[in-house]
């Protein structure tokens, strides 16, 4: 290569027009999209500890029954985590404040706070009441609907409880009426390298140590510099409007996103450049990635002999479309090494009022009604399973929402399709139930 054209490539950007007019059109598939996952900080015990009004430095610990199912930053560091018994958290963290979550009663038309929540009588009647947390989520979605532009400059997915997820399309100057044919491949030119990014107290992935010009950027480093800016904006209004901290993570991709949200927590947010990517998920096992988890990441480790991405990447691809499926494969392809087009769905484009119930009441009450039914586990089980059936049908009003069943062990809210899958249920001919131990609360009022 000559030395004209050495310098002639140096100010060209690796984008070109078509990618500029894919970012004009909203494509999922625009390399200068954003996607930002917004996450709140330990949610439960913040709602607890804004409703009580303590200071977030005052260890707090979110009770269900005999275990805690979350606990805020001030109480980490103590020894003990989500899933211990009160009796231990107590012994090692005496001055820790200990709040029970609000419950149903059979009989009465609404949760409530109950002192006597935990007393081992009331344990038999009662259903733990997650409707508070919800009721502060769909707050804060509001306001994310308002802050935000409309659809399609960003798209809102409501990703848990906890968690939102938001596509940005940042508009750079973009001729939507020229005909991009073969003009569209032409490189577009660098941004000018005077321009300042600032980033103020954003945690900016490193790239790696071999980066050629670490100090040039380019128009997908305008493009997330635009949207983290627009997430510290929003973060700061909903920590001035309802007390919540959280942290978020910006990239070009949902995946990325969300191992983002969870690396600097808390109250900071990460941004992961495209040319961050090798040297941030080289930090990670491939299980930590969305979709890499379940089924498919325990095959896969078993089909290579190791979980470690740095590891991964060494399997050519076709062994991995061999060992996993053409889908599965590619997929796994792809995640390790950063590339995922999913899109955000924009399910949160009406105000959460206006969204059709998809269930009328989520609770696991009504969740073991529906399953013993269709399993036909007999009159006992049935009967007790009904009191919570009337209950739940007169509760429709204000627990309507269309999220799933809410886990009343692991605190997530899964989708109706998956519930079976996420209790692990093992049915046998005899209509003997077996659970693999993830959701104890439910095996134990089966049992019972």
């Amino acid at each position: 290569m000559s030395m004209q054209a050495l310098i002639w490539s140096q100010c060209r950007s690796q984008f070109t027009q078509r990618d500029l007019h894919r970012l004009g059109n909203y494509s999922p598939h625009s390399p200068l999209r954003v996607i930002a996952l917004v996450d709140y900080d330990a949610f439960y015990a913040q709602c607890e500890t804004v409703r009580l009004n303590l200071d977030p430095a005052q260890p707090l610990a979110v009770q269900q029954w005999n275990a805690i199912i979350a606990l805020n930053y001030a109480a980490r560091g103590f020894g003990f985590s989500r899933g211990a018994s009160v009796e231990d958290v107590k012994r090692l963290c005496p001055n820790i404040v200990l709040q029970h979550v609000a419950t149903w009663r059979e009989g009465e038309s609404s949760w409530a706070y109950r002192s006597d929540a935990a007393d081992p009588a009331m344990m038999k009647r009662d259903k733990a009441a997650l409707d508070p947390y919800r009721i502060q989520s769909r707050k804060s979605l509001q306001i994310i609907l308002n802050h935000l532009l409309p659809a399609p400059l960003q798209r809102i997915e409501k990703a848990s409880v906890h968690s939102i997820l938001l596509s940005q399309y940042p508009q750079l100057a973009v001729d939507k009426d020229h005909d991009h044919g073969q003009d569209g491949l032409f490189p577009l030119p660098l941004p000018p390298q005077d321009t300042i990014l600032t980033w103020d107290a954003d945690h900016l992935v490193d790239f790696p140590a071999d980066t050629h010009h670490p100090h040039q950027f380019d128009w997908d480093d305008i493009t997330l510099n635009i949207g983290a800016q627009i997430i510290r904006e929003l973060r700061k209004e909903l920590l001035g409007r309802l007390h919540f901290t959280c942290s978020a993570g910006i990239a070009h991709n949902k995946s990325l996103a969300k191992l983002g949200a969870g690396c600097k927590k808390p109250n900071r947010q990460t941004v992961i450049r495209a040319r961050a990517v090798p040297f941030f998920l080289s930090t990670y096992k491939m299980t930590s990635i969305r979709g890499l988890a379940g089924m498919l990441g325990a095959k896969a480790k078993k089909a290579f002999g190791s979980s470690s991405i740095t590891d991964l990447l060494t399997i050519p691809q076709g062994r991995m479309l061999a060992a996993l499926g053409g889908r599965n494969g590619l997929n796994l392809f792809r995640l390790i090494r950063g590339i995922d087009q999913g899109e955000v769905e924009n399910v949160c484009s009406r105000p959460p009022d206006e969204v059709t119930p998809a269930w009328p009441c989520l609770s696991i009450g009504l969740g073991i009604h529906e399953l013993v039914k269709e399993r036909n586990l007999g009159p006992e089980v049935c009967i007790k399973a009904s009191r919570w059936q009337h209950q739940a049908d007169a509760d429709t009003p204000s627990t309507a929402t269309a999220d799933g069943y809410l886990c009343p062990i692991c605190a997530e809210t899964i989708a109706p399709a998956n519930v079976l899958e996420h209790l692990d249920w093992l049915w046998h001919p005899s209509c003997k139930i077996s659970l693999d131990g993830k959701c104890p609360f439910l095996a134990d009022r089966l049992h019972k």
